[in-house]
């Protein structure tokens, strides 16, 4: 009886090991197939991609990845109703993320449907509150039908709720440029350059800052005078007061350190504002000191976090270099020259800032979630702090 039961059990385990290694080999050749899918797409050939995903899918119709490849093969091919219908199909997995619904709600803002791109992103953010891609899907529609201050605020909801997702920082900077608080298109530009090192946008953020600068300080004979931020009434009421929760408006504080900074100088250019950052840091570090038993507050809760970075940049030594770099395409000659008189010390800061950039604290590189370099599915809530970020790819068309 004994050895009938031990014949039974190992005829179970040579089933069931059989059937779990031939599961896992069809998990290895369907990841394979969408791997050479989102290939062939990235390539210019969704066609090809949509054949290999078809096949995918005849091995394991239940891995949702697939679907979602597949419907953004279709966006990409510009059908966009098809891809909607695809996409949709995927609402009732429980582990389907945010990039669905930006896929859906692109595809009809690509039909020049607004209202119902908006709606779906609506739809999203309800299920997936810590979204930074939808809110900045929210920001860019509202944006491109002139409702600026409520483009303004999906981005800077999207940064408040996932402070690492670069695009939020990049179109607030954009907005901001053209506003009476240039302040924050300088806040926001220099953080997104941190968090996105290299490429176009890095590179235009650069001249952006650059270009604000010039026409935010002006000189005149004797004085100096700088435009950055519109001081408007604060409203302050006895519920604020009672809970201790008056805050203190940044912009304000940023024209007023800007304006001692200058003083002294007589143009803008990369020397003269490697100065000027580094005395409005002293002066921003001083007043955070100043008030560490305070409890300072001021009315944009990235302001500290981002302070205590450049603090961090400046004690390693390196603030002249990071200055240099973040104005670089201001004046691509100045900085050139620049760093052929400064070879070593350039050198040292990009080394040193290879491993110490913005990083989500609390959050490891494994923490960022990726469905095959498609996205940026980070869910980062905390408040960053300091450490190599690992580079996620971003492929959307914002």
């Amino acid at each position: 009886m004994k050895r009938l039961f031990g014949i039974l059990l190992w005829a179970l385990f040579c089933l069931f090991g059989t059937q779990l290694s031939f599961g896992q080999n069809n998990r290895e050749q369907v990841l394979a197939l969408q791997r050479q899918a989102i290939e062939l797409m990235d390539n210019g050939d969704p066609d090809q991609g949509i054949v290999l995903l078809r096949q995918a899918l005849t091995l394991d119709p239940d891995y949702w990845p697939l679907t979602y490849e597949m419907a953004y093969a279709y966006m990409v091919k510009r059908d966009y109703q098809k891809a909607i219908k695809l996409a949709k199909t995927l609402y009732k997995y429980e582990d389907c993320n945010d990039l669905v619904y930006q896929l859906v709600g692109n595809c009809y803002d690509y039909l020049k449907n607004p209202k119902k791109a908006l709606k779906v992103y609506a739809q999203g953010l309800k299920r997936f509150p810590d979204s930074g891609a939808l809110y900045l899907e929210q920001g860019v529609v509202s944006g491109m039908q002139g409702h600026y201050d409520e483009a303004v605020a999906s981005f800077e909801k999207g940064i408040s709720v996932a402070p690492m997702f670069p695009s939020n920082y990049y179109r607030a900077a954009q907005f901001y440029a053209y506003s009476t608080s240039k302040v924050w298109s300088q806040i926001y530009g220099e953080i997104m350059m941190n968090l996105l090192p290299s490429g176009d946008r890095n590179k235009e953020m650069s001249e952006l800052l650059f270009r604000n600068y010039k026409t935010g300080i002006v000189f005149s004979t004797d004085s100096v005078s700088v435009d950055f931020y519109e001081n408007r009434p604060i409203a302050i009421t006895i519920d604020m007061l009672l809970a201790g929760d008056v805050r203190e408006p940044y912009g304000a504080v940023y024209e007023a350190a800007m304006q001692a900074a200058a003083g002294g100088e007589r143009s803008v250019d990369l020397e003269s504002l490697n100065r000027i950052r580094s005395r409005w840091i002293d002066e921003g570090l001083k007043k955070l000191d100043e008030g560490a038993n305070t409890v300072l507050k001021y009315d944009n809760q990235i302001v500290v976090p981002f302070l205590e970075y450049l603090r961090s940049v400046r004690d390693a030594g390196h603030l002249e270099a990071y200055n240099y770099w973040v104005l670089r395409e201001g004046n691509k000659t100045a900085f050139g020259l620049w760093v052929n008189d400064n070879r070593q010390k350039f050198n040292d800061f990009m080394k040193w800032f290879e491993h110490n950039r913005l990083k989500n604290r609390g959050c490891p590189d494994s923490d960022i979630v990726l469905i095959i370099n498609r996205g940026c599915g980070n869910r980062y809530t905390n408040i960053w702090g300091f450490g190599g970020v690992s580079e996620f790819a971003y492929l959307c068309r914002r």
